[in-house]
């Protein structure tokens, strides 16, 4: 199995992306990866190539916004009333409060331009496959890099891994999804995972990927699905799924 994971952001300088391949008994980059200052061409060339796909990106806006923006902009009516929360949070973005995250909102926050290139980028990838974009089980999936990161037990040691001069903060993180995951890293990979937390975020999209292929994900709530497929589902990893993902 072949993951890409895409940390993806307005500026190309900073969209990065990552692949790994899985052979069942352990996972390894495919060397020269990750790479850094992607612009739309060569993320969809790798993206044709992926048999999955981890995208750090929303996928979709909040049902309750889109509603409110059409009454506005068709009877310059606001229909949202007082209550503004089912404007700024998708459905899986409340998930994400209930366990403990604080997502930004698709729609209120800088994000949004960022789901715009999303959004792009998988309806060309879609067109080439000639098949429907799935926001829920599709062959992208929407990831949270900071969410998988506690939920595999790295809370304290993701502490200011963004910050500029974190290379060593890092480096040590890189190495501990390496040895959690049973993950066979170039050392060019973990130095480039150690100058970037845009390259190391793409190590991580590439993880949950993998993670969501082989059923290690919490999955879209059955009653909230209709609504689900329109908003876009963040593939949040399952307790101790790191350590099962070179299993399968």
């Amino acid at each position: 199995m072949r993951t890409l994971g895409i940390d993806l952001s307005t500026a190309e300088t900073q969209t990065a992306a990552c692949e790994l391949h899985w052979d069942g008994t352990e996972g390894r980059d495919l060397g020269g990866t990750p790479r850094l200052g992607l612009a739309d061409g060569p993320l969809l060339a790798l993206m044709a190539q992926a048999d999955t796909i981890g995208i750090d990106a929303p996928f979709g806006w909040p049902d309750a916004f889109r509603a409110a923006i059409d009454a506005w902009s068709e009877r310059d009516a606001w229909a949202a009333g007082d209550d503004r929360r089912p404007l700024r949070l998708r459905r899986t973005d409340e998930f994400l409060v209930t366990q403990g995250r604080t997502p930004m909102s698709v729609s209120s926050d800088r994000i949004a331009a960022t789901a715009m290139r999303c959004a792009d980028l998988l309806a060309r990838h879609h067109a080439a496959r000639g098949d429907a974009l799935d926001r829920i089980d599709g062959h992208a999936a929407e990831t949270y890099p900071a969410g998988a990161l506690v939920v595999w037990g790295l809370r304290d040691e993701m502490r200011g891994y963004k910050e500029r001069g974190a290379t060593e903060k890092r480096r040590r993180l890189t190495e501990r999804l390496a040895d959690g995951a049973d993950l066979e890293l170039t050392e060019a990979t973990v130095a480039a995972c150690a100058a970037s937390d845009h390259t190391l975020d793409s190590l991580l999209c590439t993880l949950v990927a993998r993670a969501r292929a082989i059923g290690l994900t919490h999955v879209a709530p059955p009653e909230h699905r209709e609504q689900i497929a329109r908003e876009g589902w963040i593939h949040l990893p399952v307790p101790g799924s790191l350590a099962r993902l070179a299993r399968g």
